[in-house]
C-alpha cells in the first residue's frame, strides 16, 4: 500500500491479529488434553504459554486481549498441573497490566 495509515491497510492489519489471538486460544485449548502430556510435555506448554503469549501481549498491547484472559480464566479452573497454572496466571496478569495501563493513559 502507498499510504501504511490508510482504512484498509489498517483493517488488514487488525484482521490479522485478530486470526492470530483465535490461533493462540486453540494454543490453550490443549490444556484439555494435559492429561496426555507427560510431566516434560506439560513444561514445554507452560513455557510456551511464558514465551509466546507475553511476545504477543507486550506486541500487541492495545489489541482486544480479552478473547485470550476469557480462554486463560477458564483453562486455569481445568488445569491440574502447577505450572500451566502459574504460566495461564502470569499472562492473566500481563492482560490485566496492559488494560490497566491503558486506561490510566485514556483518562
Amino acid at each position: 500500500s502507498d499510504d501504511p495509515e490508510s482504512a484498509s491497510v489498517k483493517n488488514t492489519v487488525n484482521n490479522n491479529i485478530n486470526v492470530l489471538i483465535g490461533n493462540y486460544i486453540l494454543y490453550l485449548d490443549e490444556i484439555n488434553n494435559e492429561n496426555a502430556f507427560s510431566t516434560a510435555g506439560k513444561s514445554k506448554l507452560a513455557t510456551g504459554i511464558d514465551t509466546y503469549f507475553t511476545l504477543l501481549i507486550n506486541t500487541y498491547p492495545d489489541a482486544n486481549l480479552n478473547r485470550i484472559k476469557n480462554k486463560a480464566e477458564l483453562m486455569l479452573k481445568k488445569s491440574e498441573s502447577t505450572s500451566i497454572k502459574n504460566s495461564l496466571e502470569e499472562i492473566i496478569i500481563l492482560i490485566d497490566s496492559k488494560q490497566i495501563k491503558d486506561q490510566a493513559e485514556n483518562h
